[in-house]
């Protein structure tokens, strides 16, 4: 095992005072890139509910108000 897996091992038992998350707003994409797996240029142009954001907001904020 080389040094980088095992900083990747042990990075996925310490833990982060931070929380990401990543919110897809779009369900299409107007570039092409080379090598896009996501096939979201292919895909009809939709966006996220405000409110349904909104809800998903609110909820996360619920769930993790003790960590």
């Amino acid at each position: 095992m080389d040094k980088r897996e095992v900083i990747n091992l042990a990075a996925k038992f310490i833990p982060r005072r931070t929380l990401f998350f990543d919110v897809i707003v779009t369900e299409h994409c107007n570039l092409n890139c080379k090598g896009c797996g996501s096939f979201m240029p292919l895909a009809d142009e939709e966006y996220i509910d405000l409110e349904d954001l909104e809800k998903d907001y609110k909820r996360l904020v619920y769930c993790i108000i003790d960590i």
